[in-house]
């Protein structure tokens, strides 16, 4: 579903929760439930197929067609007047843009991006620095309300105990590498 659409469906109650949000997404809201306690610090990055392009800043964006999914704030917030804007259902349909040229540069979080451009098949170059980084955070709804300590409990002990940074070295540090 569009990224904008599970945030609408958990305020909504239809959908339980959330795991990956920015702060701040309760001020709009207002029947979510932030949980305590950072999942991920992610990077808000750009895809080319240029090695030679460089974006250092939002700005450095101007001059070209950018491409990125509906509902990720960080770009809402900061992509303005670039030479062309397309904005996607999914990020899923991010890649193949790039690929066909109908995007000289795509945005995306670091580690869904790397999946994505994994699971496609295609070699595009990431730019660094990031444009962004924010820690991201877990969403109830509220009638879940009484879960939130005990969630973040188990995030912080998770922490604490070294599992989380398995979990993490098994499963995303992978995605760095070619």
């Amino acid at each position: 579903m569009p990224t904008g659409r599970s945030l609408i469906n958990v305020n909504a109650g239809i959908d339980d929760g959330d795991i990956f949000r920015v702060a701040g997404a309760e001020r709009s809201f207002p029947n979510l439930i932030r949980i305590p306690g950072a999942t991920l610090d992610t990077d808000f990055v750009a895809y080319t197929r240029r090695a030679d392009i460089q974006i250092r800043n939002w700005d450095d964006l101007k001059p070209f067609s950018v491409a990125y999914a509906t509902g990720w704030r960080p770009y809402e917030l900061n992509v303005k007047d670039v030479k062309e804007l397309t904005k996607t259902s999914s990020i899923n349909e991010l890649p193949q843009l790039l690929e066909q040229g109908r995007a000289d540069v795509i945005l995306m979080d670091r580690w869904q991006g790397q999946w994505a451009i994994r699971q496609s098949g295609y070699k595009f170059h990431l730019v660094e620095p990031p444009l962004a980084r924010f820690e991201m955070f877990m969403y109830l709804n509220k009638k879940h309300a009484a879960l939130v300590p005990k969630a973040a409990q188990a995030l912080a002990d998770m922490k604490a105990d070294g599992s989380y940074k398995r979990l993490f070295d098994l499963y995303l540090m992978p995605l760095q590498s070619p």
